[in-house]
């Protein structure tokens, strides 16, 4: 069972994408504090980024936790499908194209996690956290991309 901190850390991280959102949103908050937009957009990707990578490795945790091969097998794979598609996207890509594949990974994240809680290796209290952190994730990602 997941405890009371790996919740909280979980909604500690939508922090950050709010604050960037705000910062790239409001530009006239930005440039009074001396902070170059172009630094706060990449600071935004990067962390987003990060965010998506960490997500898709937490699934190789809970397969390892697990006792169960056959049940986690396609995880692992979407897993290391997401790192493989987000790694030449962050090199490759335009910022947009990068926050956009983002929100994606984030969402395949999700899927994965439902599995999870399907077959009892995340409890439904998590999964509804993570559902709606990952909504306002990725609705904060869909807002900076429209602006």
């Amino acid at each position: 069972m997941e405890s009371s901190l790996a919740i909280r850390l979980t909604w500690a991280g939508l922090l950050p994408f709010a604050v960037g959102a705000v910062l790239l949103l409001l530009p006239s908050l930005t440039l009074p504090l001396g902070v170059d937009l172009a630094v706060v957009s990449r600071l935004f990707v990067l962390y987003a980024m990060a965010i998506a990578l960490f997500m898709a490795g937490t699934h190789w945790g809970v397969a390892l936790a697990s006792q169960s091969v056959p049940v986690m097998r396609w995880p692992l794979i979407v897993s290391n499908g997401q790192l493989l598609i987000l790694w030449p996207t962050f090199a490759l890509c335009h910022e947009s194209t990068q926050l956009g594949m983002v929100a994606v990974s984030l969402l395949i994240s999700l899927g994965v996690d439902w599995y999870c809680r399907l077959v009892g290796l995340l409890s439904p209290r998590y999964y509804r956290h993570r559902l709606a952190v990952t909504g306002g994730v990725v609705g904060i990602i869909l807002g900076v991309l429209l602006q």
